[in-house]
């Protein structure tokens, strides 16, 4: 996609070669916008976290950020959704949550004995004698939770605060807000879109079905929209009173105030419920193909479509054409429909 408007970006401190960063005692180079995650993934790393409670290992799956399986500690700092993550040169990663390692945790005991620890047992077992509570919490601190934060650590970043005014603000570049954003400029309004993504049009980039031709015919009408911006790697996060819309794009905290804010952030795949479905291997078929399409990295070799509509047929196609093997294609749906 090319275009003439307003794009606006921080620019990234990536050049266009290689890039390295730690992992545990390990050195992993990384293709040019390759997440932190993909290049772990090309790496043969399949164990990112463990559970938060019964320590069971987790990998990949939404590959989007919309879920905590690849949560890591990233130059000190817990909980970074390292599947979005962009991978820099001189990172240290590491996997929390796990002793002595997320690849072999001993704590993985826990999930063994699940039917003995149900969800809330620690404040029903633990809290008489009351003088024991205390020690037990100590140790659930210590086994379950996420990331460490170093509290002594003093950061050198300073967040500026941007305020940014507009008539209509859209969240989300994909189709649906680029209509939006077009529909907008058409009528003379100015206009703000965000988003998350190194660029804009959201699952078009990874999915062949429209091209890019869907946005592609809204692009003439924001061009001749003097008044359209749009801000590139930038993550809303929160709506409040008075459309005042809190977004962050890298360490620059934006303060938006629209007479209109359109949310247009897409759809989400709901995983399938059935027995260790959260275990590494059971993956989106979006995650599969954003690893694919965008970071070029293959998701595996053979694979097991589940489904319960017409896009797991889709989803088949296009692990084929990517040159996995696709063993089966389950479909739940009743066979006369």
């Amino acid at each position: 996609m090319t275009a003439s408007i307003a794009i606006h970006n921080t620019p990234l401190t990536e050049s266009a070669l290689p890039v390295t960063f730690v992992f545990e005692d390990r050195t992993i180079t990384a293709a040019p916008g390759q997440s932190i995650a993909a290049a772990l993934f090309a790496a043969g790393v399949r164990v990112f976290s463990r559970s938060f409670k019964y320590h069971r290992p987790r990998g990949l799956f939404c590959c989007s950020g919309e879920c905590p399986n690849c949560l890591m500690q990233v130059d000190g700092k817990p909980n970074v959704r390292t599947c979005i993550e962009p991978a820099r040169d001189g990172q240290i990663v590491s996997r929390q949550n796990a002793w002595p390692s997320a690849d072999f945790d001993v704590l993985r005991v826990f999930d063994s004995l699940d039917h003995f620890l149900p969800v809330g047992f620690y404040y029903k077992q633990f809290h008489k004698p009351r003088w024991l509570w205390p020690i037990f919490e100590h140790t659930v601190r210590h086994i379950a939770g996420l990331g460490r934060i170093n509290v002594n650590r003093v950061t050198e970043i300073e967040s500026e605060v941007e305020h940014l005014h507009a008539d209509v603000c859209v969240v989300g570049g994909g189709p649906a807000g680029f209509a939006a954003a077009a529909a907008a400029a058409r009528t003379g309004a100015s206009m703000l879109l965000l988003e998350r993504e190194d660029e804009p049009g959201g699952h078009l980039l990874y999915d062949p079905r429209g091209a890019c031709q869907e946005v592609g015919e809204d692009l003439p009408a924001l061009n001749e929209c003097r008044n359209a911006k749009v801000l590139l790697r930038t993550t809303a996060f929160g709506l409040y009173e008075g459309n005042l819309l809190g977004a962050f794009q890298n360490d620059r905290l934006l303060k938006v105030r629209a007479k209109q804010i359109i949310v247009c952030t897409g759809g989400r795949e709901r995983p399938f419920v059935f027995h260790n479905n959260d275990l590494p291997g059971i993956m989106l078929g979006r995650a599969a193909l954003r690893l694919a399409r965008l970071h070029g990295v293959s998701p595996g070799r053979r694979a097991v479509v589940v489904t319960d509509c017409y896009r797991g047929e889709e989803v088949a196609s296009e692990l084929l054409a990517l040159g996995i093997e696709v063993a089966a294609v389950v479909d739940s749906r009743p066979t006369s429909s």
